[in-house]
């Protein structure tokens, strides 16, 4: 995500909020970057509910325009 933050900057394109998600397959992790603080949601998201995976996926793209 700093990566990305990086990127965009270089590249004229100052964006606020960059939301990451990291997963094994089975457990996700859901992240956020603004300005330089990191937020980490503690809780583990598994695929046995893939109804919450995908509203929190939803909600990072509503969010990121």
């Amino acid at each position: 995500m700093i990566a990305a933050q990086i990127y965009n900057q270089q590249d004229g394109k100052e964006i606020s909020c960059l939301y990451g998600a990291v997963t094994t397959g089975h457990a996700w992790k859901f992240l956020k970057l603004e300005a330089d603080k990191a937020y980490i949601d503690i809780e583990d998201y598994y695929i046995k509910n893939p109804k919450k995976i995908i509203g929190i996926l939803n909600y990072m793209l509503k969010n990121s325009s």
